[in-house]
């Protein structure tokens, strides 16, 4: 399979990176494969876990696929998912959310991936995010006429997940400190991390952009999400304005991390049916979206 690396300075001045996965273009002649760009979560990256998987997966059955990485997430040790926390407490959602949408406004320019992309990009864009990334990919989705399709697996359905007494002691602060569980480091955000996020409220927020969306919404969430509620995925549904247009599945037996882990070692049945599902999702028509299709 052909992998290319990419990257580009995004409005920070800053490198954004990004890994291609390329469907087997051989004896192709029309230019056919959308692009489903994949975007993780808080504390992830784009070569974290399943993701390489998840991307090679969609490649092989015929898609473009990419991962990406924001510019403050920045990696010190990709084996142990350790992260450079100066630039790590930088960052903001505003900020990753510009990175994906400039990728996306970017792939349009000539000579941005190769000719080969140009000759058999079809010019649509899927998107999929899993977790604070399904939060991303809903805003990327908003005003990009390229994105066509939106799957959002184990999302938050909300920016503000704090209480008000960790609110109030992080703006006192000025900055929030916890460890990984996982890792052992020690996270440090700063405040402009909690005032961004406090900004998607009211006509900002995840819900109201989500009734707004015109494009067919697939949401995902595992029953046994003990991270963020599987509650998440139907207060997002109840959101969406067009319910034609939208699919909703609780996946048994499921964690956060579609029972994953990093390093990743291997698949598991969560895992492919969760592939399986999104695929089949991406062949559905937008005909068979509008009534006729029952889910």
């Amino acid at each position: 399979m052909k992998i290319k690396n990419i990257k580009f300075k995004n409005n920070i001045n800053e490198w954004t990176n990004c890994s291609i996965y390329f469907p087997n273009l051989k004896n192709q002649t029309n230019n056919s494969k959308p692009f489903v760009l994949l975007i993780h979560g808080f504390r992830a990256f784009k070569d974290w876990g399943f993701f390489p998987y998840f991307a090679e997966k969609i490649a092989e059955f015929g898609y473009f696929a990419s991962t990406i990485d924001f510019s403050l997430n920045t990696l010190i040790d990709k084996e142990k998912c350790l992260f450079d926390m100066e630039r790590f407490s930088k960052n903001t959602v505003t900020q990753e959310i510009s990175e994906a949408k400039l990728f996306c406004s970017l792939l349009k320019n000539q000579n941005f991936i190769d000719e080969e992309f140009e000759k058999f990009w079809n010019g649509e864009i899927f998107l999929i995010g899993h977790s604070l990334g399904g939060a991303l990919a809903i805003m990327t989705a908003e005003n990009l006429p390229t994105v066509r399709k939106l799957v959002t697996i184990c999302s938050i359905f909300d920016f503000d997940i704090y209480t008000e007494r960790q609110k109030e002691d992080w703006l006192k602060n000025g900055f929030k400190e916890f460890t990984d569980s996982t890792t052992n480091q020690k996270i440090r955000l700063d405040v402009n991390f909690l005032l961004d996020r406090l900004t998607y409220s009211g006509e900002k927020s995840l819900t109201s952009v989500v009734s707004r969306l015109k494009i067919p919404y697939y949401i995902l969430h595992t029953e046994a999400d003990a991270t963020v509620s599987p509650k998440a995925a139907t207060i997002l549904a109840n959101a969406v304005s067009d319910k034609n247009l939208m699919k909703m599945e609780i996946i048994k037996s499921g964690n956060h991390l579609l029972n994953s882990s990093h390093p990743f070692k291997e698949t598991n049945p969560v895992l492919e049916k969760i592939i399986k599902n999104i695929l089949d999702f991406f062949q559905t028509t937008k005909k068979r979206f509008y009534g006729v299709l029952s889910w």
